[in-house]
């Protein structure tokens, strides 16, 4: 799918659901941060959006992502991976709900292009190892999370923390 494809697809949701598929992280300094904090997010899909991208970001997101959006619903797990002989990588997998407070169509299309991007790129650090794996869930703004849904997440989960 090509970049341009990305951002004409992209509707203007304020709410995005991703399903975190792999171990996701993000580095703070020296340390893993396994939360899917919104900034972090959204920082390093913009970041390699421009990097790689033939079409340009032509909206100023950086106050949106600090200040306009939020953790709406999160059912996670985390967990930690051994790296066969160069240390533990910890993360987070399961499903979280960002909640865009935007009012302009633009830039909800660029957020929502973004998250479909993270498809691609991966989210969060050690993306070429697998890890970041995510799939952007196709979901109706009005669309309740679905209960059952949630008691598998919760009991995968705990199965999660077992492992580590």
């Amino acid at each position: 799918m090509s970049y341009k494809r990305l951002f004409e697809e992209a509707k203007p949701n304020k709410r995005i659901e991703l399903r975190f598929l792999s171990p996701t992280s993000f580095r703070r300094g020296k340390l893993d941060h396994p939360l899917p904090e919104p900034e972090l997010i959204f920082k390093g899909l913009i970041r390699k959006g421009q990097r790689f991208s033939d079409i340009k970001i032509d909206v100023d997101l950086r106050e949106v992502i600090k200040e306009r959006i939020a953790v709406a619903g999160a059912w996670i797990g985390t967990r930690r991976v051994n790296l066969s002989g160069f240390g533990w990588i910890g993360g987070f997998t399961g499903r979280v709900a960002l909640s865009l407070e935007e009012k302009e169509e633009k830039v909800l299309k660029w957020l929502n292009a973004l998250a479909r991007f993270g498809e691609f790129a991966g989210v969060g650090r050690k993306t070429t190892m697998g890890f970041g794996a995510v799939r952007l869930e196709d979901k109706k703004v009005s669309e309740e999370p679905d209960p059952s849904r949630e008691v598998e997440s919760k009991s995968s989960a705990s199965d999660n923390v077992a492992q580590s």
